[in-house]
């Protein structure tokens, strides 16, 4: 008799587990679950940089529909489903428009761009952080995901030194315009796009005869040349114009800063600029 029942028991056990994913309303087949810790790690970030508020985190699962989520923090989320998936976080600036976010190798970035004169221009690189990485979610278990955002974006900082050559008329101000600049930076490759505009700027005065900009771009397009175009204004309407190929400073930056130093050589007759010095390294703190 204990045999019998414990045969129909059994029986009766194998059936339930057979049966159990039908007991589940899901579009397909048996669906399974885990939950995860999202950590964000932001020891590598500038100490005068500040942390965006909200990091827009994707999951994309490979047997499932995409999860998104506006994480304030390090965050437990539960009920993702059971899988390998590629996770994508990022920030949403002013300014920074994005575009095939269903996607993670073909996402990407845009910054506003204008025309002037049949000439495309564009602006600044607000902060702008992105991170991605792989995991797999077990079923059933907890995971933690420490995701590590990066600035999506280098710092050109550039200082202009005034060499006078009998000419002691008073410097109004110092602009000009930086061309080969990207537009577009893509998630899936984590770098800026084949893009191309100008990015004008407005110089300070440091100290006597020396002035200096900072700029923040998304890269600069290998594929074309790069210049710098200079607009001394002087005392009494006089104003000059110059123009320096920087193609070779910028070629393979993938440092988070250039620093270069111009000299200007002011006469009578006009200017003429010349690289004094350049390097590459870490990147300082810009105020747009």
């Amino acid at each position: 008799m204990k045999q019998i029942v414990k045969a129909i028991f059994t029986t009766a056990l194998c059936l339930c587990l057979i049966s159990s994913c039908h007991l589940i309303d899901f579009e397909e087949g048996c669906f399974y679950t885990g939950d995860v810790k999202v950590i964000f790690d932001w020891q590598h970030l500038n100490t005068r940089a500040e942390k965006p508020d909200i990091m827009q985190t994707v999951f994309y699962p490979d047997n499932s529909v995409l999860a998104s989520y506006p994480l304030s923090g390090d965050t437990l989320l539960t009920g993702l489903a059971a899988a390998n998936h590629a996770v994508l976080t990022y920030n949403h600036p002013q300014g920074i428009t994005f575009y095939e976010m269903d996607c993670p190798c073909s996402a990407y970035a845009t910054l506003v761009t204008y025309t002037h004169d049949s000439k495309v221009y564009t602006t600044n690189v607000p902060a702008l952080y992105a991170a991605k990485k792989e995991i797999a979610i077990p079923a059933f278990e907890r995971t933690e995901c420490v995701l590590v955002p990066r600035p999506c974006f280098q710092q050109v900082f550039i200082d202009f030194v005034i060499i006078r050559r009998n000419v002691d008329t008073a410097i109004e101000n110092l602009t000009g315009e930086l061309s080969g600049v990207a537009t577009r930076y893509s998630f899936g490759d984590m770098q800026a796009m084949q893009s191309q505009a100008s990015l004008p700027f407005k110089s300070k005065e440091v100290t006597a005869d020396k002035y200096s900009t900072a700029m923040c771009v998304l890269g600069m397009c290998p594929e074309v040349s790069k210049n710098i175009d200079i607009h001394l204004s002087l005392a009494g309407d006089r104003d000059y114009y110059q123009n320096l190929d920087l193609t070779g400073v910028f070629e393979n930056f993938t440092a988070p800063a250039i620093y270069l130093t111009i000299e200007v050589y002011l006469s009578n007759v006009g200017i003429s600029l010349s690289i004094a010095d350049w390097c590459t390294g870490e990147g300082g703190h810009i105020d747009i």
